[in-house]
C-alpha cells in the first residue's frame, strides 16, 4: 500500500470529523487503514485506543495502551489505560474483545528505532499528524490532575492533595463515576412548559460525582440480587422498572458497603450536571435534529432501551443524561419553581408528594429530552422507561 502522508492527514481529520460525531466504528476502520500504511505511530494507536473505548472493546484498547506503554509511557496514555482499565473492571461494563489485536509492527527494527518512530515522528506523516491531533487528543482523554495506578487491582486514585478536575473519572464500588465542580447556573426555562418556570440562579457551593452512565442491570444485580427490568437484553442497558423507593432500598444497601455515602442527585444538582455549562435547551445547543447524537429518543429509540454509553456525553462525560430512560431525582414534585431552594438542595417539602424525574426517554419525543423538561410520578410507581444515576458525596 502506498504510503501517502497528505492522503494519511486527510484521513486523520476525517477520522476526527467522525469520532466528534459519535460514529466511533466509522473512526476506527480509517485508523485501522492508516495503521497498515504508517505502523507504530502513536498518534494512530491513542486515537484507535481511544475509540475502541467508546465502543466498549475494553480489551482490545487496553492491548494497544499497553504496547504504547511499553515504548515509551507519557501522561496521555497513562491516563487512557487507567480509564480503560476501571471501565473494563466495572461490573457490567466491560465487554469482550471482539477480534483479535496484533502486536505492535515491529518488524526488523530495534526498540530504540520504534521509539524515535513512535513519539518524536521521524517520518512525515508521523510529525504532520502529531500537531493535527492535538485537539482530537483533548476530546478523547480528559485533562486530570497526577493521579496513581494500583498496579493490583487496576483501578486509579488522585493523588492525595489533588483537587479533581470538571469530568474526571473515578470509580466507586465498582461504579464510574465524573467529578462535577461546584458553580452556579440558571435553572428552568423561560421556553418550556409552566413548571420549568420561573427560571432562577442556583448556586452550588460543593462539587460531587455523578454517575458516568445510568445504573445499569449488572449493577443492581451486584447490590440487590434482582433484576426487575422489563428489557433485559444485557447487563449493560439501563436498569428500569425500578420506583424511587426502591432505590432508597438500593442506596440503603450500597451504603452499607463501607465505601462511601451514595444518594440521588437533587433536582437542581442533576439540571446543574446535565446543562455542563450550557444555556440552550439541550446541553449540545438549540438545534433538535442534533439531538439523535447525543441521546435515545422517540425518534430513534423505538421504544426500548439501550446499552449505557452508545451517545455522545455531554461537556462533563456524563452519557445519557438526555433519552433511554428517566432518571429519578430526590425531590418531591411542585408545579412551578416558585419558592424553590437556590443552594441545590433536595426539595422534599411536603414528603408525600411525587417524586421528579428528569431527562425523557427513549419512548418520548425530542421536546421531552431537553434539559430543563421535569416530570412525577409517585414514590412507589414503576415504569419499564424509569431509571436512575447515583451521586457520591465527596
Amino acid at each position: 500500500m502506498e504510503r501517502d502522508p497528505l492522503a494519511a492527514t486527510g484521513s486523520f481529520r476525517q477520522a476526527e470529523c467522525l469520532f466528534r460525531a459519535g460514529q466511533y466504528s466509522e473512526a476506527l476502520r480509517l485508523l485501522t487503514d492508516l495503521d497498515r500504511q504508517f505502523p507504530n505511530t502513536g498518534t494512530i494507536l491513542f486515537a484507535k485506543a481511544a475509540c475502541l473505548e467508546k465502543l466498549s472493546r475494553y480489551c482490545e484498547a487496553d492491548q494497544i495502551c499497553n504496547g504504547l506503554m511499553a515504548l515509551s509511557p507519557n501522561s496521555r496514555v497513562v491516563d487512557l489505560k487507567a480509564r480503560i482499565s476501571a471501565m473494563r473492571d466495572a461490573p457490567g461494563l466491560a465487554a469482550p474483545a471482539r477480534t483479535k489485536v496484533p502486536p505492535l509492527h515491529t518488524g526488523a527494527d530495534s526498540k530504540s528505532s520504534n521509539r524515535r518512530r513512535l513519539f518524536i515522528g521521524g517520518s512525515l506523516v508521523a510529525s504532520v499528524l502529531f500537531f493535527l491531533s492535538l485537539p482530537l487528543f483533548l476530546n478523547f482523554a480528559h485533562s486530570v490532575p497526577a493521579r496513581k495506578v494500583d498496579i493490583l487491582t487496576n483501578s486509579s486514585q488522585a493523588v492525595p492533595g489533588a483537587m479533581p478536575t470538571a469530568g474526571e473519572p473515578q470509580v466507586f464500588a465498582g461504579i464510574t463515576f465524573v467529578w462535577i465542580p461546584r458553580g452556579s447556573f440558571v435553572m428552568g426555562s423561560t421556553e418550556g412548559f409552566e413548571s420549568e418556570k420561573p427560571v432562577h440562579r442556583v448556586m452550588l457551593e460543593n462539587g460531587f460525582w455523578l454517575g458516568r452512565f445510568e445504573v445499569t442491570q449488572a449493577q443492581w444485580r451486584a447490590v440487590a440480587g434482582t433484576n426487575p427490568s422489563h428489557f433485559t437484553d444485557g447487563g449493560n442497558f439501563p436498569v428500569e422498572m425500578v420506583s424511587w423507593d426502591d432505590c432508597q432500598d438500593f442506596i440503603h444497601k450500597l451504603n452499607s458497603s463501607g465505601v462511601g455515602v451514595f444518594r440521588l442527585p437533587s433536582e437542581a444538582e442533576w439540571e446543574y450536571a446535565c446543562r455542563a455549562g450550557s444555556t440552550t435547551e439541550y446541553y449540545f445547543g438549540d438545534d433538535e435534529s442534533l439531538l439523535g447524537n447525543y441521546a435515545w429518543h422517540g425518534g430513534n429509540g423505538k421504544r426500548m432501551t439501550h446499552p449505557v454509553g452508545e451517545k455522545m456525553p455531554n461537556t462533563w462525560g456524563l452519557y445519557d443524561m438526555l433519552g433511554n430512560v428517566f432518571e429519578w431525582c430526590q425531590d418531591s414534585w411542585h408545579d412551578s419553581y416558585t419558592s424553590a431552594p437556590a443552594d441545590g438542595s433536595a426539595w422534599e417539602v411536603p414528603r408525600e408528594r411525587s417524586r421528579v424525574l428528569r431527562g425523557g426517554s427513549s419512548s418520548l419525543p425530542p421536546g421531552v429530552c431537553r434539559s430543563a423538561d421535569r416530570e412525577g410520578l409517585t414514590p412507589g410507581y414503576r415504569h419499564e422507561f424509569a431509571g436512575f444515576r447515583l451521586l457520591r458525596n465527596p
